[in-house]
């Protein structure tokens, strides 16, 4: 059991550690320079090694946007604030770029679902790491404290007190993995092309349902081959994947 907890510590101990820090100064210098290209390409070769925060996704969207980029910088804003939702700075830059957005989405979100999403998603993974290896490290010293003592009530009391941490650790480690699931599964996605032609069905040749443009923010219904089924505003219709950035 002990040897488990210590092997759950190590994990969470490697997902916290830091990645991409000279990528994410050279993005910065480069942004703080207006060389935002350079700035895109330093924060993307991060994601690209599988490293997500919302200050980097909030970074990216900030660079998408001073260089014209506006489907890509919605995304991004989105993705950070998927990762942490309520923050007013992510959510000032979202609301400023949705407005540049020639198509107006209907945003359907009960009061409900944003109140669970603060309540479970608004720390980072971090966090609920740093609780993992803590009610880990409290388990493991309450089972020391449980195999060295001699009486038999203090030994029941440091069990039961072992069992109790090392539920608050599962569930730790069980609202971080949620959490996880939750960033990297796709609802959503962006307009990153000028126009698009939604078709009625997934082919070139099928008639055009409507159009949107970029930045629009569509829900993800399926994925047929190269195509996504969208929903807008209860209309339904399908776009090539390489036109949207899923989040």
């Amino acid at each position: 059991m002990i040897k488990t907890i210590f092997s759950i510590c190590f994990i969470f101990g490697l997902l916290t550690t830091g990645f991409g820090q000279t990528e994410l100064e050279k993005g910065d210098s480069a942004y703080a320079a207006q060389n935002y290209e350079v700035a895109i390409q330093a924060y993307t070769s991060i994601l690209g090694n599988q490293f997500h925060s919302a200050s980097l996704y909030y970074n990216l969207g900030n660079a998408y946007l001073k260089n014209n980029e506006l489907g890509k910088a919605i995304w991004s804003y989105q993705k950070a604030n998927k990762i942490k939702p309520g923050d007013e700075d992510i959510l000032f830059n979202l609301d400023y770029a949705s407005g540049l957005t020639k198509d107006k989405i209907e945003q359907r979100s009960s009061g409900i679902s944003k109140w669970m999403a603060k309540l479970f998603y608004g720390k980072p993974i971090n966090y609920w790491a740093y609780f993992g290896i803590g009610f880990a490290l409290i388990t493991c010293l309450f089972f020391y404290f449980y195999k060295t003592q001699t009486k038999k009530n203090i030994k029941a009391l440091y069990f039961l007190f072992a069992g109790i941490s090392m539920v608050l650790m599962l569930l730790a480690i069980g609202i971080g993995m949620a959490q996880k699931s939750h960033i990297t599964t796709n609802t959503n996605a962006i307009i990153i092309q000028p126009v698009v032609k939604v078709k009625t069905a997934p082919n070139e040749a099928e008639s055009i349902a409507f159009e949107l443009h970029e930045g629009a923010r569509v829900e993800l219904i399926k994925s047929e081959g190269d195509w996504i089924n969208i929903n807008v505003n209860k209309n339904q219709g399908w776009v090539l994947k390489s036109a949207t950035l899923l989040y």
